[in-house]
């Protein structure tokens, strides 16, 4: 399993990089910021938006990370909301791949 600390290298490097220009651009304020809570929000906000298929071991990290007490909880519903959403999405996208 991806080590939490690794995560926002992972979205960096593994998610980010595919998605749109524009929503490459909105991502840049978490970076100016440090803000991984932040982050993470906008990596599965704009995976959903962009079309893009989050990693299972990047969506399992994100998972043990929105049960840390410290997330921000402005965002945490709707991460929770969108975490699930990837979810299905990269199973679906996994069978397909099996067939």
């Amino acid at each position: 399993m991806l080590d939490v600390n690794d995560l926002d290298e992972a979205i960096v490097r593994r998610v980010e990089r595919h998605l749109s220009a524009d929503s490459r651009v909105i991502m840049r304020k978490a970076h100016e910021e440090q803000d991984p809570d932040f982050l993470i929000y906008l990596a599965l906000q704009y995976a959903l938006l962009d079309d893009v298929i989050i990693p299972m071991d990047i969506l399992d990290a994100i998972a043990v990370d929105l049960t840390d007490p410290a997330f921000a909880p402005g965002m945490l519903p709707e991460s929770r909301k969108w975490l699930a959403e990837n979810r299905v999405r990269t199973e679906r996208a996994i069978a397909q791949a099996e067939q």
